[in-house]
């Protein structure tokens, strides 16, 4: 039986998008439901953080337009490394962007989406 290392993630972008060396960083927000100890329902914000390489065209162009508060579609694959005292970090690779809805600010940065 063949397996998939594929996600897909929708949520606003918490930071402005920052280009480090050959790949772009961005910090996606999404929310999800669970219970409480009391057997309420609750919501709780993770945090992802995305890298788009340089050679996945689409997802460049998409993140270069992309602002703090937009609300986006991330799809890729998940990779593991280890961070300092053995901590195990989870990045998302993302290989396709869409914009699903700009921020306020949109029209005064003279853009438009690309979805």
């Amino acid at each position: 039986m063949r397996t998939m290392n594929r996600v897909t993630l929708i949520g606003r972008l918490l930071l402005d998008p920052e280009r480090i060396g050959d790949f772009t960083r961005l910090v996606l927000g999404t929310k999800r439901a669970h219970r409480t100890p009391d057997g309420t329902w609750g919501e709780e914000e993770d945090k992802h953080e995305i890298r788009v390489g340089h050679g996945a065209s689409g997802a460049v162009q998409a993140s270069a337009v992309a602002r703090k508060g937009d609300l986006l579609t991330i799809e890729g694959d998940i990779r593991y490394s280890t961070g300092t005292g053995g901590v195990v970090l989870a990045t998302i690779h993302a290989d396709r962007i869409s914009i699903l809805q700009q921020s306020a600010d949109a029209t005064s940065r003279g853009e438009v989406t690309d979805g």
